[in-house]
């Protein structure tokens, strides 16, 4: 059976068609564009006309290729932005009228289930693990293993969001950021309290996997490079102290192309992982490239 699974995400929109045989999961294609339908949502509401288009256009390419491989099933989820828009259910019904999916805009703790199942996809052991995964708008953190979850929750902060609110000068100044890390101390205070001594960490979605291609000098993204490897607090200390003394146009110049369409926002989802990897009293976490789309399947 084959079967398509998008993810509509607040910074990204990701593909995956996948070979499902015995009950394993193969990848046959990955896509991903970066939209960003989140941009301005948090001063006004809304998600963009603009923001619209950039999906519907990203939609139709997916659609195409879609068809090409014969899915048999098709998913499709949206998670923060389309969560908290005044417009997402116009949205979700233009989606069926333009494309034929429906929508489903699943709830916190549904996408930290499904990213927490598609994480875990790679790491077939019956260890614990904490997973973290940093969207645009919201960071889930799952705590469990392959036969039960112990902890999950979503947490309204993301890479956009963290840009939008406080690191709003380019680059950010030192004030902003320590208001942002402020903000983190307050918004994940509960982990404090979760147990993660005998867990290692995963971190999904785009920024462990950008910082992965980056450690690796990769010119291209590659999921079999990227997935499993090994992010450290190092390493996540150097990247900080890279990127918060360029501008956009400096990290773009610099990293590019594996960075583009990420420059603005980086800084954010990295000081957002190095804030948690330091709660969770942790040196160290593995990268998955495997989140939502997957666990959906």
């Amino acid at each position: 059976m084959r079967v398509a699974s998008i993810d509509i995400g607040s910074n990204t929109v990701l593909l995956l068609i996948a070979e499902i045989s015995n009950s394993q999961l193969i990848p046959i294609i990955n896509e991903y564009r970066i939209p960003r339908i989140s941009s301005g949502l948090a001063n006004n509401g809304f998600i963009s006309e603009e923001s619209i288009e950039k999906l519907f256009k990203i939609l139709k390419e997916y659609k195409a290729i879609i068809a090409k491989h014969n899915c048999e099933k098709i998913i499709v989820n949206g998670t923060q932005a389309l969560r908290v828009a005044d417009n997402s259910e116009q949205i979700k019904r233009e989606i069926k009228e333009e494309f034929g999916f429906e929508l489903n805009i699943i709830s916190g703790e549904t996408e930290a289930l499904y990213s927490f199942k598609g994480a875990l996809s790679s790491f077939t052991d019956n260890c614990n693990y904490v997973m973290i995964d940093i969207g645009g708008a919201s960071t889930e953190i799952v705590c469990g293993n392959n036969r039960e979850i112990f902890f999950k929750k979503s947490f309204a902060i993301g890479t956009v969001t963290g840009k939008e609110k406080f690191l709003k000068s380019n680059p950010p100044t030192l004030d902003e950021i320590k208001c942002f890390e402020a903000e983190l101390c307050d918004i994940f205070e509960e982990l404090s309290k979760v147990n993660s001594n005998n867990s290692s960490i995963i971190a999904v979605a785009g920024t462990p996997t950008t910082l992965s291609a980056l450690k690796q000098n990769l010119i291209e993204y590659s999921e079999t490079k990227i997935e499993k490897s090994l992010l450290t607090i190092i390493d996540l200390e150097y990247f900080i102290s890279e990127f918060r003394k360029k501008t956009f146009e400096e990290i773009n110049n610099q990293f590019s192309p594996i960075i583009a369409g990420r420059e603005d926002v980086i800084l954010a989802g990295t000081l957002i992982l190095q804030y948690l990897l330091s709660l969770l009293k942790k040196e160290k976490l593995y990268v998955s490239s495997r989140g939502l789309r997957y666990g959906a399947i």
